[in-house]
């Protein structure tokens, strides 16, 4: 199977088997370190995953992990997550977002508050718009970060009539108990006593 898929056509002809097959289909947005997705693809054999990250060598590595576990339920594209998602004709198909330690991270915010140019943060109202369009009703956005503030304007972008906030509850990651996912971010936080602050949101509409 290929798991390095770019076009938008490759791309929904891959996600049209498999919710015509009837499996769930994970979006996770940011590839970290490389190992979150291949644990989820392994852990949950029954989903299917796509993973978008902005950066190619950082995509390259987590096809080349998935490729030597052999995985048969995940792609990987390389590009920025909004553009990628603004272009798809497929509506309501994902069933989680997962999206964990999105920029800003604290030097980014160090940047930002010294007036030096920053990349938009990944979450924003526009990008809010995108992610409506393609969570199905009952769909979730799983949204991880160690920064307060970007927690706090984070919630405070999510249209309630559309988004229902909902308890923290476990997805096969290969996490310990105690943690939430597990990824490498996660436990270096975790390691220095700082808080994670976790949400989940069910989409109503």
């Amino acid at each position: 199977m290929n798991i390095r898929v770019s076009t938008i056509s490759d791309i929904e002809v891959r996600l049209l088997r498999e919710y015509d097959n009837g499996h769930s289909i994970n979006l996770k947005i940011g590839i970290d370190v490389r190992v979150t997705l291949a644990k989820m693809s392994r852990l949950n054999p029954d989903d299917f995953f796509w993973g978008i990250e902005l950066k190619p060598e950082k995509a390259e590595l987590a096809a080349m992990r998935l490729d030597r576990i052999h995985s048969q339920n995940c792609i990987v594209s390389t590009g920025e997550a909004k553009s990628l998602l603004s272009r798809l004709t497929m509506k309501h198909i994902v069933d989680r977002v997962h999206i964990y330690f999105p920029t800003p991270d604290n030097g980014i915010i160090y940047m930002r508050e010294r007036g030096l140019p920053v990349r938009e943060r990944l979450l924003n109202s526009s990008f809010m718009r995108v992610l409506e369009n393609i969570v199905r009703p009952g769909g979730e956005l799983r949204v991880l970060t160690d920064v307060e503030e970007y927690n706090v304007d984070f919630e405070e972008l999510i249209d309630l009539d559309i988004w229902w906030v909902q308890e923290w509850s476990g997805y096969p990651c290969g996490q310990k108990h105690i943690e939430y996912v597990g990824t490498p971010r996660e436990k270096r936080t975790r390691e220095h006593k700082k808080p994670v602050f976790a949400n989940i949101f069910r989409k109503l509409v």
